[in-house]
């Protein structure tokens, strides 16, 4: 289960865009169908989470680059999800002047709670789609080469 540092970012950046598209399907109802005015704070707030815990996240697949099972790496990115989710939420809400804007009655609680709750699922769907593709690679079964020449070079030496 080792990756490579592009296949590390093109992971986070599919757990973003994750992120974003599933927030945005679960915030349809609670916000009536304003949900999309959410992403005036949800993508500078989102865009600095995943600036931040890109290095933790890097150190969780570091950690767990000897594991074969699939299952754990998905628990443990989906836990690493929820974390960064809530503690991002949680910031978002303590710091009104940048936070998620209150509605009309000051409540955020439910919409709050889907936006750090979507992070997990959003966070393991990107380790999945990154992992499945190279673990296809290695197989061979998909012809792009996912190592960089630098990569090769180390590797040959």
């Amino acid at each position: 289960m080792r990756f490579t540092r592009w296949e590390f970012a093109r992971g986070a950046i599919a757990g973003w865009v994750w992120f974003l598209g599933l927030h945005q399907l679960l915030l349809l109802v609670p916000l009536a169908g304003y949900g999309v005015w959410s992403l005036y704070a949800t993508i500078p707030w989102s865009l600095g989470a995943l600036l931040l815990g890109s290095p933790a996240a890097f150190a969780l697949g570091w950690a767990m680059r000897r594991q074969p099972k699939v299952p754990w790496h998905l628990l443990a990115f989906a836990s690493f999800g929820l974390a960064v989710g809530v503690v991002a939420t949680v910031v978002a809400l303590w710091v009104p002047a940048w936070g998620i804007p209150a509605d009309g009655y000051g409540n955020m609680t439910l919409p709050a709670a889907i936006v750090a709750i979507s992070a997990s699922p959003a966070v393991a769907l990107g380790w999945w789609f990154t992992a499945r593709r190279a673990l296809a690679a290695d197989r061979g079964s998909v012809h792009q080469s996912t190592v960089t020449p630098d990569e090769a070079y180390e590797d040959s030496v």
